[in-house]
């Protein structure tokens, strides 16, 4: 038979190539560049950037169920940047941070207050175990008129003339109102100055190092602690009822740190001399000041003859070791400044 009479098979499609037969041709279409298929679809909003539109576009729900769905066709040789969502373009969108939105800001603000206060109240249940928070707020309320008249009596407590303390309600007033009330913020103040000029002292010495400087606090907080302690002990020994608490010694106790302050830089300043000197004036004031304050504290006992004996005794004893411990404490810190002169 000749080639030419033969008839022409017919193209059967593969097993691949089903597009020709799974919709009619006359659904076959390709959307325009423009326009997206609205003339087809009215008020259909595109879901493919119209820049890269190359395909159709996915039937919405509400057009007829019956009519078939198109995928987008998607080549498949692009590259990332193909897609709408490329690098260049996230960066431009802009993500508002939800920590910044008023309501997630109001909230982190009464979560931090929430923590704040539980962080508080468990530090207080602490504190309260040994030491009455109440209290101790009590020797820590002072202001400026309070420091300045409290330092003045504790370097000429001789022309001082009114040591009563002030009461209200059974209660004594705070420190802010009542200038011979005890207190804690001069004892503390004193104490770090006194250590900030030991460093001082120690490097006038060449002897300054981190290690020696913490020696020196601590060696000086042991020693206070000791005394607190030796006269708790003694109040408990010889049984002498007084309205003294154990912060009202600390305080009484702590007031050596003001002299000891004087007494070293009369040293950096006058040498041996100057330290001599201060150290008996210093000494002899504080011991006064004591002995005034504590006097209307320490209550008489019973036996009227034998009470003033022991509160004799315990005045003498608190305010005669603080001479010794103000010389203890400040001996080896004595130096006197070498001044370079000007044609050096």
């Amino acid at each position: 038979m000749n080639r030419a009479s033969r008839k022409p098979k017919r193209n059967r499609p593969g097993p691949e190539d089903t597009t020709s037969y799974m919709y009619p041709p006359e659904q076959m279409y390709s959307m325009p560049q423009q326009g997206y298929g609205q003339e087809q679809y009215p008020g259909f909003e595109p879901m493919i950037h119209p820049e890269y539109s190359q395909g159709v576009p996915v039937q919405p729900a509400s057009i007829d169920p019956h009519q078939p769905t198109f995928v987008p066709q998607v080549p498949q040789n692009q590259s990332a940047a193909y897609y709408p969502t490329a690098p260049s373009d996230v960066a431009s969108i802009n993500v508002p941070n939800p920590l910044f939105q008023p309501a997630a800001a109001s909230m982190a603000m009464q979560f931090g207050e929430v923590i704040v206060g539980q962080g508080k109240q468990a530090l207080d249940r602490e504190i309260g175990r040994y030491i009455s928070t109440e209290s101790l707020k009590y020797y820590f309320a002072v202001d400026t008129g309070y420091v300045i008249n409290k330092l003045r009596i504790l370097t000429l407590p001789y022309i001082h003339t009114d040591w009563t303390l002030k009461y209200s309600t059974d209660e004594p007033v705070q420190p802010r109102d009542d200038v011979n009330a005890p207190d804690l913020y001069i004892p503390l103040m004193a104490y770090i100055t006194f250590i900030v000029l030991s460093g001082i002292a120690q490097g006038a010495q060449n002897k300054f190092t981190p290690e020696a400087l913490g020696i020196e606090a601590s060696s000086k907080l042991a020693w206070l602690t000791v005394e607190v302690l030796v006269i708790l002990l003694t109040l408990y020994t010889i049984s002498m009822p007084t309205s003294l608490k154990t912060l009202d010694i600390i305080s009484f106790c702590g007031y050596k740190y003001v002299g000891m302050i004087a007494i070293l830089l009369a040293s950096f300043v006058f040498s041996s001399s100057g330290y001599t000197i201060a150290w008996i004036f210093y000494s002899a004031s504080l011991m006064f000041f004591l002995v005034r304050s504590l006097k209307g504290r320490v209550q008489l006992h019973d036996d009227r003859s034998y009470g003033t004996k022991r509160s004799i005794y315990l005045l003498l004893f608190m305010a005669g070791i603080q001479p010794l411990l103000m010389w203890w404490m400040t001996r080896h810190l004595a130096v006197q400044f070498q001044f370079a002169s000007p044609s050096e």
